[in-house]
């Protein structure tokens, strides 16, 4: 009797701890969505960093076909910035379920890429901007955050960028394809 008395208040204590974790859970939060392409405007927290916690990512989505050739190119608008881009293939809800950084899978998503400095800065600042092409692994939502990854104390507040996505029509590609 004891011993079932024990796994019972084990399990109700297992249960106690999931609620308790999840009632300060932070849910993603999409700043926009850029299915077909285009531009969108964000603002980054300072020092939200690759490594730092999701909760101060800012979150875009888009969907895409398996096959499909993906560029997504983020350009600071001020020079504190420093950003970087991680994506991901699925729809995450909970910032809670990324793993400390975004050069990891979460627990719903799978990571495609991580950019950090592949282009020279849009304006003068540490380290270049991000752009990572990529072609799609399946069928479905994928969602990208942007982050600021200057470890600079001093820098606070919203930090803007501009953040293109483009996703070559199948014509396109098929006449570059005859092109080459």
């Amino acid at each position: 009797m004891w011993l079932k008395l024990k796994r019972y208040a084990a399990a109700a204590a297992g249960v106690a701890a999931l609620c308790v974790s999840n009632a300060y859970a932070v849910p993603v939060s999409y700043q926009g969505s850029l299915t077909g392409g285009g531009v969108g405007f964000g603002n980054a927290t300072a020092d939200s960093g690759p490594f730092g916690d999701a909760s101060g990512w800012q979150f875009w989505s888009f969907d895409a076909v398996f096959g499909q050739k993906i560029d997504i190119k983020v350009s600071r608008l001020i020079g504190v910035l420093d950003p970087v881009l991680g994506v991901w293939f699925g729809a995450e809800a909970d910032t809670d379920n990324y793993f400390g950084d975004m050069t990891s899978s979460s627990l719903f998503t799978t990571l495609v890429a991580f950019g950090d400095d592949e282009m020279l800065p849009n304006v003068a600042g540490l380290g270049g901007d991000p752009f990572l092409s990529f072609i799609a692994l399946g069928t479905g939502t994928y969602v990208f955050a942007i982050a600021d990854h200057s470890f600079d104390p001093t820098t606070t507040g919203a930090l803007p960028y501009q953040v293109s996505l483009e996703v070559p029509e199948p014509g396109t590609l098929a006449l570059a394809g005859l092109a080459l």
